[in-house]
């Protein structure tokens, strides 16, 4: 089993390779802002050297003016924001994400308000200038991750949930097996009174048995089938009208509409085909509803 110290580095590890994809994302999303939303075309200087004597690179420069251009395009900086976002969407990285700017200590704009952005946590930033002396324009991108994504799942979590599955299944089997059992052992000592309903067909209603004696095969009902076999025992010549069938499915209407059909043709469906191996049949009635026929009925 896993101790606490591994899970704690299987869950930083996790947590870098997102962080990598987030950072990733945001450096597309610029690239892909500069390309939709830079209109205007930027000079190159040959020189490197700032006034002050101060090497800056050409692409720090270029890009610190292209950011003061978009930010006066773009204020709040949405467009980037919504980059980014889809960005990470295409990553199936699930957060909110959020773009802030300045220019040295003094914050020009957010894609968010004050409040969100504590929540948040830094991604990356850039700093770009053009003067040594002179602040520089710093670009950051923050996000608010979900738990799924920020500290990920223990993995034997999804093992558990797996043996919780199993044992469920376990159970279900047995109790349908101690329903068998018991259901045999009445058959075997004729304490069960069974229902005659044609010469072959038998029924059960304590267990919820139909069985063919002919087939020498039995079938077990549950739920909706059950009570629609039911249903149809009740009617005159074992009809059972559509209104009837839809009001048990929970909705009850004058004028059934082909949606509603549809419904009740699928309700009708494992029943016809429980009952099938057994020989009896469901007839559907235009208009009307379906009519359940016995083996020894049928023409």
């Amino acid at each position: 089993m896993l101790t606490g110290p591994v899970s704690h580095v299987w869950h930083a590890q996790k947590k870098d390779r997102i962080w990598d994809e987030m950072a990733a994302a945001l450096d597309t999303a610029i690239m892909k802002e500069k390309m939709l939303y830079c209109k205007q075309v930027f000079i190159k200087y040959d020189a490197t050297q700032s006034p002050d004597g101060a090497l800056i690179s050409l692409d720090e420069k270029t890009n610190h003016m292209i950011q003061i251009y978009l930010s006066r395009q773009d204020p709040n900086r949405h467009c980037l924001d919504s980059l980014y976002d889809a960005e990470l969407k295409q990553r199936g990285l699930t957060c909110v994400s959020a773009i802030r700017y300045s220019l040295g200590d003094s914050l020009k704009g957010t894609s968010c308000s004050a409040n969100e952005l504590q929540t948040m946590e830094l991604v990356k930033q850039y700093s770009f200038r053009v003067l040594a002396k002179k602040p520089p324009f710093v670009l950051q991108a923050y996000v608010q991750m979900s738990n799924l994504n920020a500290g990920g799942w223990h993995p034997y979590f999804f093992f558990s949930l797996g043996a919780l599955g199993m044992l469920f299944s376990l159970y279900q089997f047995w109790k349908e097996r101690r329903k068998w059992l018991a259901y045999r052992e009445n058959v075997s000592e004729t304490l069960t009174p069974w229902q005659r309903l044609s010469p072959s067909i038998l029924y059960d209603e304590q267990y919820d048995m139909v069985r063919n004696e002919k087939y020498n095969s039995e079938q077990s009902l549950k739920g909706l089938s059950k009570e629609l076999f039911n249903a149809f025992l009740k009617k005159p010549h074992y009809l059972v009208k559509y209104e009837e069938i839809a009001e048990m499915q929970g909705y009850s209407r004058k004028d059934l509409s082909d949606k509603d059909l549809n419904r009740i043709h699928k309700a009708i469906k494992p029943l016809r085909e429980q009952l099938h191996s057994l020989g009896i049949e469901f007839r559907n009635i235009k208009k009307t509803g379906y009519q359940m026929i016995f083996p020894d009925e049928a023409n």
